[in-house]
């Protein structure tokens, strides 16, 4: 099979790096053989794993996960196949790596912003504006990261995020998931005022906005002449939590006016029983 394809089990077998140290086998005093030591790792500075790691990012970044080889990977970081094999096995286990170094931070940082909040609102609903503020802030300002940090970011999230493999989805959702029921639940209950199917739509809507905020594709740059540009994303962020809020805050369209909104139903919860009408 290619080694360029996202669901690659296993990298194509190579030769061990050069600088590798060949053991032989250990035998007992008795003449029996032992089980032989694992072997170092290919190179024998600490900084190998990592430079590939930033040659895997830079390139998915920039090409997708689908089209970038581990050929690729491997002549940007300036080792063989075989270096790659032995620390990850795999170009989904080199992808699942990526996506770990830099997405466990800023989750963590969003689940701990959320419950931050959460404790503070006690038994109330969240303040909507706070709520997507911490959803975006650690992804889009990256706090402690410089502008060229955030940019490839951006671009390897967006990336994540919009690529439609099984295998990347199964990785993103699992990463994923756990700060985005935290999420979902608190921010529906900033939206009572909208039943089940309004309440998703809308998300899809803003979920979407806020994708292709972080994919960094220059379009609108070019569309607008150069009179925009979304590099400076720290301008950018209260225009779309602005957007965002009012968005899910703007008032029913499938409810006339005056008419009491249906309970807020849990997320996931079926809609048949909120799209009747109130009754008299």
């Amino acid at each position: 099979m290619r080694d360029d394809r996202v669901n690659a089990d296993v990298m194509p077998p190579q030769a061990p790096a050069p600088h590798a140290r060949q053991q032989a086998p250990v035998r007992s005093a008795g003449g029996r053989r032992r089980a032989t030591p694992a072997p170092e790792a290919p190179g024998t500075a600490e900084a190998t794993p990592e430079l590939s790691l930033n040659a895997a990012e830079k390139l998915f970044a920039a090409h997708g996960f689908e089209s970038t080889s581990v050929r690729a990977i491997a002549s940007e970081a300036g080792v063989n196949l075989g270096t790659l094999h032995y620390y990850w096995g795999s170009k989904n286990g080199l992808i699942r790596a990526v996506l770990e170094r830099r997405l466990k931070p800023v989750l963590a940082d969003r689940k701990a912003r959320y419950e931050s909040l959460l404790r503070a609102a006690g038994s109330k609903p969240v303040d909507i504006h706070a709520l997507l503020e911490a959803c975006l802030v650690p992804a889009l300002l990256m706090p402690g990261a410089d502008t060229a940090q955030r940019q490839s970011f951006r671009r390897l999230y967006g990336q994540a995020l919009a690529d439609p493999s099984e295998a990347i989805r199964a990785i993103v959702d699992e990463l994923y998931d756990e700060s985005s029921r935290i999420f979902l639940d608190a921010l529906r209950r900033c939206c009572a005022h909208l039943e089940d199917d309004e309440f998703y739509w809308r998300l899809t809507g803003i979920l979407g906005t806020l994708l292709y905020s972080q994919l960094g594709t220059g379009r609108l740059t070019r569309l607008s002449r150069g009179s925009f540009t979304d590099e400076a994303i720290e301008d950018g962020l209260p225009q779309l939590v602005a957007f965002a809020a009012a968005g899910m805050m703007a008032p029913s369209i499938k409810r006339p006016t005056g008419t009491a909104p249906a309970a807020a139903a849990r997320p996931g919860a079926s809609t048949r029983a909120s799209t009747r009408r109130p009754r008299a």
